[in-house]
């Protein structure tokens, strides 16, 4: 039998590295409750399909789970999310899928994930619908590591989303499971709205099937009806829990309907009865889509150019659509709250700037301003919560820009550790390759140079014995 030629550095490399992805894979399998029956077919491997590779969790639903990879073909990252039919509770489950997949096929918006493939084992019923990765951070992780978010970014916010719900609800869907999870920051700055396993068509009437989250579902949602305005209830009720961060079962209520007002009346006046509008126990009283709230927004905006001054500073884009929108006025109010001449109040107020100007008013501050606010007048106590958010808002942009700081010194140190293994994994390569030729050198020579060794030998002890006078060494063999 023919010796098996060594294998070369780079095939070595590349079983190891096969071998670690599979040990992560498996892993990454192990998080999640999957029937590993589903996992053979098209899913046999760590590369699903023949073609995406898995390269981690992202999570895991009542139908299926959801993972990121790389699609080799183009290099894209994606989302895979797995379907499994054993999990389904009745076939609605499969329908809901099929209309994901048909709404994401429509959609051409870059809020919006990006259908890419469905990916299907007949076998086993388990199929899988690649979109488009949105890399980026839910509003649930930006909330708990920022608190409660300026209104600035509020009116960012919902102009993202009525932008991005004017499309969706143009497909005659509604999202009917919007919630700071499914809200995603993405990395350029600008919202995206993921998950659409709960989409349904426009219904007003009542239906059998329930879908939403506590908290953020319009009322008419509890008896199975949904229209678009149902989708703009839960961006109020998330828009709120933004402001608070308190989710919305812990805001106070007047009748039916939140009361904002209480909730949040550091807010200014023109946010506040957005967010009533919004949150209207009756659908009739909120916008009636994505496109109606936009519109609303771009009134809004147009009163702050023709310069009203109780409607926020606004951004305009080129085509006349509201691309930013926000207030000035906690910034006056917290200005004419630390100005207030005069009196205990004054001092005290004197006091509360200068100690949240050394670092530790994040501490302090909401203890001492709680206390004065419990004996002052009602427009004093709008003057300290006014005060209150935009320090907050202060202190968490500082922090942010340590964090971008400390983020970017990390990434410039794993650039420079990155070429660094970059330079010694080619100096491994170099070294283990110069290892195997050294080692089929010796293969193929090692007999002509022990026979070398030999002959040289016995040509030494031949000039010791003298012999080489009557021949050469040839000779001394033939003899």
């Amino acid at each position: 039998m023919a010796p098996t030629a060594p294998r070369t550095a780079v095939e070595v490399e590349t079983e190891v590295e096969q071998a670690h992805a599979e040990a992560t894979y498996e892993e990454l399998v192990s998080q999640t409750s999957i029937d590993r029956r589903l996992l053979s077919g098209p899913f046999a491997t760590n590369v699903w399909g023949g073609r995406y590779e898995v390269t981690g969790f992202a999570g895991e639903g009542s139908q299926g789970a959801t993972f990121v990879g790389r699609d080799r073909k183009t290099g894209e990252r994606v989302a895979l999310k797995l379907f499994d039919r054993g999990k389904a509770k009745d076939w609605k489950a499969q329908e809901l899928f099929d209309r994901e997949v048909q709404t994401l096929k429509k959609l051409a918006h870059p809020g919006v994930p990006a259908f890419r493939d469905v990916v299907t084992d007949d076998d086993t019923g388990a199929r899988v619908l690649v979109m488009g990765h949105i890399a980026g951070e839910s509003l649930t992780a930006l909330l708990a590591r920022e608190g409660q978010l300026p209104e600035k970014r509020l009116w960012s916010i919902a102009v993202d989303a009525a932008h991005i719900l004017s499309s969706v609800h143009g497909e005659g869907v509604v999202h009917r499971d919007l919630k700071p999870d499914n809200l995603i920051l993405k990395d350029d700055g600008t919202l995206a709205i993921v998950d659409f396993g709960g989409v349904g068509r426009v219904r007003a009437e009542a239906g059998s099937t329930v879908v939403g989250t506590f908290g953020y579902m319009a009322p008419e949602q509890l008896y199975g009806a949904q229209t678009p305005a149902t989708d703009l209830y839960a961006l109020g009720a998330t828009l709120l829990t933004l402001a608070t961060n308190k989710s919305p079962e812990e805001h106070p209520r007047a009748g039916l309907a939140l009361d904002v007002d209480k909730a949040a009346p550091w807010l200014s006046a023109p946010l506040r009865e957005l967010l009533k509008a919004l949150l209207s126990p009756d659908p009739s009283g909120r916008p009636s889509d994505g496109a109606a709230l936009l519109a609303r927004l771009k009134v809004i905006a147009t009163k702050k150019a023709a310069g009203d001054g109780k409607a926020p500073d606004v951004v305009i884009g080129k085509d006349g659509q509201v691309e930013a929108l926000w207030t000035d006025e906690t910034r006056k109010d917290t200005e004419e709250a630390v100005q207030i001449a005069g009196g205990v109040f004054g001092v005290i107020l004197s006091i509360v700037a200068m100690v949240a100007t050394i670092g530790v008013g994040r501490i302090i501050v909401p203890i001492v301003l709680s206390i004065v606010a419990a004996f002052v007048n009602e427009r004093d106590r709008q003057r300290i919560l006014a005060f209150l958010d935009r320090l907050n808002a202060k202190t968490t942009e500082a922090q942010r820009l340590l964090m971008d700081g400390a983020e970017r010194s990390a990434g410039q140190i794993d650039a420079v550790n990155d070429k660094q293994r970059a330079r010694d994994k080619e100096k491994r390569k170099k070294r283990d390759q110069k290892r195997i030729e050294r080692a089929q050198w010796l293969d193929e020579n090692v007999e002509r140079m022990a026979k070398e060794a030999v002959d040289r030998k016995l040509r030494e002890r031949a000039r010791k014995e003298g012999r080489t006078r009557q021949g050469p060494v040839d000779a001394f063999w033939r003899d």
